[in-house]
C-alpha cells in the first residue's frame, strides 16, 4: 500500500503513468495521424483565441461587439478541446465508435462537437465581416482534412461538415425556440430531452 504522505507528487505522477497497460499503448501510423489532424483543428482555435484577445484593433469596434467576438473564440477553443475526448476514447482507450444512430456513442458525439465547432466559426466569421477583420478559412479546411481520414478510418460512420450543420441546426432550433436566446435556455437545453432525426438518415439525404 502505497503512503500518500510519503510520496511527492511527481513521484506518484511517474509511477501510475509508467505501470501495466498505460506503458504499452501502440497505435498505427494512420491513429496516430488522426490524433495530428484533430490536434490542429484546437491549435487553429487557439490561434483564432489570440487574435480575438490580443490581435484586433479596439479602436475599431465597440467594447460589447468585441465581447461577441471573444465570446466565440472561446467557444471553438471549448468545443475543439471536446472534439479531443472522443478521438482519444477510440484510439487510446480502444472504445468503439458505435453508431451514429446512437446519442450515446463516440461518432455521435464526434458529429455534435463538429457541428458546435461551426456555429462558432460561423459566428466569428460573421463578426469579422461586420467589422471589416480578416474572415477564417484555415479552419474549416483543417476540419475538412479531419473528416477526410476518419470517412476512410470508419467508412460506416461517414460525417461530412454539410451533415454537422443539419444536426446543429435541429438542436438549436429545438434548444431555442424562435431561435431566440435566453441564459434560461441556454442551461435547460430542451434538445437533451427531445430525440432528433436519426443522423445516418440525414447523410443518405446528402449524398444523393
Amino acid at each position: 500500500m502505497i503512503d500518500l504522505d510519503k510520496i511527492s507528487y511527481q513521484d506518484f505522477v511517474a509511477k501510475l503513468a509508467k505501470s501495466g497497460e498505460l506503458m504499452d499503448k501502440e497505435i498505427s501510423d494512420k491513429e496516430l495521424e488522426l490524433l495530428t489532424r484533430v490536434f490542429l483543428i484546437k491549435s487553429e482555435c487557439n490561434n483564432l483565441g489570440d487574435i480575438a484577445f490580443f490581435e484586433l484593433d479596439e479602436d475599431r469596434i465597440l467594447r460589447k461587439d468585441r465581447i461577441r467576438i471573444i465570446h466565440m473564440a472561446i467557444g471553438m477553443c471549448g468545443e475543439s478541446g471536446e472534439l479531443i475526448n472522443p478521438i482519444k476514447n477510440i484510439i487510446i482507450y480502444r472504445k468503439a465508435t458505435g453508431s451514429l444512430s446512437d446519442k450515446d456513442s463516440i461518432a455521435y458525439n464526434v458529429l455534435e462537437e463538429i457541428g458546435d465547432l461551426m456555429f462558432y466559426h460561423t459566428e466569428y466569421n460573421n463578426c469579422m465581416i461586420e467589422f471589416k477583420f480578416r474572415v477564417n478559412s484555415v479552419l474549416i479546411s483543417k476540419i475538412e482534412s479531419f473528416l477526410s481520414l476518419w470517412n476512410q478510418m470508419y467508412p460506416s460512420e461517414r460525417i461530412s461538415i454539410e451533415m454537422a450543420i443539419d444536426f446543429n441546426k435541429q438542436k438549436l432550433s429545438k434548444r431555442y425556440k424562435d431561435l431566440e436566446y435566453t441564459d434560461k435556455k441556454a442551461v435547460e437545453r430542451a434538445d437533451k430531452v427531445i430525440s432528433f432525426s436519426n443522423p445516418t438518415q440525414e447523410t443518405k439525404q446528402l449524398d444523393k
